[in-house]
């Protein structure tokens, strides 16, 4: 391991601990129902800090095995009280933020028990997929419901069940270790 992988104070691990720190944030505007457009905008904000993360740390350098292990626990925190905060205002079905959290157990419970062969697995792409799905499905969700447009609302559904079905085909390749596609990605986690 380098110094620079090391690193602890960077740009892209800042950013990544705002994420973390704004779940909070996200879900008291969430459980007001007058602050609810302010919680979608939270909501947009966080999701888009994922991104700026990972692009700063590859543009600056400032790759670090911190930002590796802090990435994706940010990434399924915001997932899982996403979920369980749009559930609990009926925005989205309960079953969808259990099916999230109970692929994402599954996979934790497998990879403790399997450690060394998970560390030698690539992402796939439908745990990519996933994330796509999820990101554009739970504020479509909130968004259409404010605008009371059912069809709109209807899409952001089709889009999270589109993401449990990649969950699922994620876990199957994990699982079972499916030798990975050419559009799969190396490593287990982004680089950061």
């Amino acid at each position: 391991m380098t110094l620079a992988e090391r690193r602890v104070r960077t740009i892209p691990n800042a950013i990544t601990t705002v994420r973390i720190a704004g779940i909070p944030v996200f879900l008291a505007l969430l459980l007001q129902p007058e602050t609810h457009v302010a919680a979608l905008i939270g909501l947009a904000l966080l999701a888009a800090t994922d991104w700026v993360d990972g692009a700063l740390a590859r543009a600056l350098h400032q790759e670090s095995e911190l930002g590796r292990l802090l990435d994706p626990i940010a990434d399924h925190l915001l997932l899982h009280a996403t979920g369980f905060g749009l559930a609990a205002t009926g925005y989205v079905p309960w079953w969808i933020a259990i099916a999230f959290a109970t692929g994402d157990a599954t996979f934790a419970v497998f990879f403790a028990t399997r450690r060394k062969q998970m560390l030698r697995l690539r992402v796939h792409r439908s745990a990519r997929l996933r994330a796509l799905s999820v990101g554009i499905g739970y504020p479509l969700a909130v968004f259409a419901s404010l605008m009371h447009n059912d069809a709109l609302h209807l899409i952001g559904l089709t889009l999270l069940v589109a993401g449990v079905i990649f969950q699922v085909d994620a876990l199957v390749g994990y699982l079972w270790k499916r030798a990975p596609s050419k559009y799969d990605v190396g490593g287990t986690t982004r680089e950061r």
